[in-house]
């Protein structure tokens, strides 16, 4: 009965093909309605990377118009080299909460390049006995570079793209249908670079490790004139490391000859070794747990369905190749390219079409690179707010240019007047310094004479008696000897002769005489000015004066 809802793609990026399918339903339900492949561009996908987006896109876009679907929602895959993929011991707390403890923790060990990228998470879930153990979270991240590879093919293939989803753990999603019943068992998913262990415990994952090693180094091709080289008559051979070697001896039993001329044994004994420590490990974090004693490998690549036998005889555990009938039937239109071991090829993409089927176990794990990007997110909103972030930016460079202008020119006017209080400062200083000088010097000059005994107030008041009314003096001076001097300006003579008089009588001078007697004219014809300069030597009033002539 064919299968109802809506149509979603499963695009399979493969170093070599491009495989896509269409699929319908739901997870009980599943159906795929059509399926193509197509060559990838030389060279375009390297390690991971989409190095050429253009021409892969253009290929993708031709071959979902090959297989009638066109343009539609699809969930691509990512190679197992462009995946990180790491398990965290975590703290309690809420999902919506775990995400920021998980960015902290990529960028504490650098898992990322600068910081940016994508990465999703996934609980693991603990047994009863463990229930008090750290809880654990499964994780895988992704770096822009290689998650814009894989979004810019889908824009430009015009595919509504509905997750981003790692190759190897949409192929464990085939398989689950396998072992989700089983107390224990194991799960391969192997490509062509990297093989993903997986124990899982009644559908919840246990462990789960990746190991860089895959179906380019467990798988030798044969060379050229040696394919198809083996006849009736020649006996059954092995390959190691590529060199074929004749079967004998007992060494060689039990050993399929088709399968040993396939397998790299060293390869694949550094497989088993990988898987047996994790089983190891397995055991010792859940003593109480059955041991494993299933497992099932999951490929998209068929001529790595020989390992199967030879990892059963190898572990001593029964090994099974997932196929597409474990998870959705294909209808008619689709059956033709799933049909026989090249089927295969197409359980990338079936298990990427299974990550938007509704009902799916809680256990079945769904992973999406498109949430948790960074980067972008960084950067759209930046977008966003560019244009308030720009607006924003002048308004502050306008008020800063405002306030920094009223600023300066607060700071000008500020400086000229300081500049000003300055000069004026300076000037009353200097005025300051002359007063505090002609003190200081007066007051030297008054603690010299004191001791010498000259009362000069009292010399003043008798020159000032002797001198004639019509004479006004304009200095007088006293030296250390008791030497004064006179100097005046009179109206006329006469009036000179009597102030020389009056100073000769006077008992507080002696040795009066006339030094310097000077008649000069006045340029605006008024009466000439006399000028002169008397010499006396003043008298002590403590010693006896000499009695006056004609006196006794």
């Amino acid at each position: 009965m064919a299968a109802k809802g809506r149509l979603l793609i499963g695009v399979d990026l493969n170093v070599s093909e491009i495989y896509a399918v269409g699929m319908r339903g739901n997870w009980t339900n599943a159906q795929v309605v059509c399926a193509g492949s197509a060559p990838m561009p030389a060279g375009a996908l390297e390690g991971g990377n989409i190095v050429n987006s253009a021409a892969v896109a253009e290929t993708l876009k031709r071959l979902l118009e090959r297989m009638g679907v066109g343009p539609h929602e699809a969930v691509l895959g990512i190679a197992g080299r462009g995946v990180i993929t790491r398990v965290l011991d975590v703290p309690s707390m809420p999902d919506n909460e775990m995400g920021a403890v998980i960015q902290g923790e990529l960028a504490h060990y650098q898992i990322l390049r600068d910081n940016t990228g994508a990465f999703d998470f996934m609980r693991l879930q603990r047994p009863e006995e463990l229930a008090d153990a750290s809880p654990q979270v499964l994780v895988m991240a992704a770096e822009e570079m290689i998650v814009g590879g894989y979004r810019a093919v889908a824009e430009q293939a015009q595919v509504r793209l509905l997750a981003l989803e790692p190759v190897l753990l949409a192929m464990y999603r085939v398989a689950f249908a396998k072992v989700q019943a089983e107390p224990a068992a194991l799960c391969l998913a192997i490509n062509n670079g990297e093989v993903e262990i997986t124990v899982v415990s009644h559908g919840q994952i246990r462990l789960y490790r990746r190991v860089d090693m895959g179906r380019s180094s467990l798988i030798v091709e044969p060379q050229a004139g040696q394919r198809g080289a083996r006849t009736e008559n020649k006996p059954a051979a092995r390959s190691l490391l590529g060199e074929e070697i004749e079967e004998a001896g007992p060494e060689s039993e039990g050993r399929p000859t088709e399968t040993a001329r396939q397998i790299n044994v060293a390869s694949a004994s550094s497989l088993v070794i990988e898987i047996q420590r994790s089983l190891d490990y397995y055991s010792s974090q859940y003593p109480q747990s059955s041991a494993v004693s299933r497992a099932v490998m999951v490929t998209n690549d068929p001529a790595l369905t020989p390992l199967a036998n030879w990892l059963s005889q190898a572990l001593s555990i029964e090994t099974t190749v997932a196929e597409l009938s474990g998870a959705a039937e294909a209808a008619p239109e689709a059956a033709a390219q799933l049909q026989g071991p090249e089927g295969l090829r197409y359980l990338g993409a079936i298990g990427l079409a299974m990550h938007g089927l509704a009902g799916q176990p809680v256990a079945v794990p769904r992973f999406n690179l498109l949430r948790g990007v960074r980067a972008p997110r960084v950067i759209q909103l930046g977008k966003r707010s560019l244009a308030v972030s720009l607006a924003l930016s002048v308004l502050c460079l306008l008020i800063g240019g405002i306030v920094a202008f009223a600023m300066n020119r607060k700071a000008g006017m500020v400086a000229i007047s300081l500049q000003q209080r300055q000069a004026e400062l300076s000037t009353k200083q200097k005025l300051k310094q002359e007063y505090l000088d002609q003190l200081q010097a007066q007051t030297e000059q008054l603690q010299t004479l004191q001791p010498k005994g000259f009362p000069f107030p009292r010399i003043m008041d008798a020159v000032s008696h002797a001198i004639a009314p019509d004479v006004g003096l304009t200095g007088v001076s006293l030296d250390m000897s008791g030497q004064v001097l006179v100097t005046g300006e009179a109206a006329n003579e006469k009036a000179v002769i009597r102030t020389l008089e009056g100073l000769k009588s006077s008992p507080s001078f002696e040795n009066t005489s006339l030094d310097t007697f000077d008649t000069k004219g006045n340029v605006t014809g008024r009466p000439p000015v006399v000028r002169f300069q008397i010499s006396l030597h003043y008298v002590s009033q403590e010693r006896p004066q000499a009695a006056a002539p004609g006196t006794r």
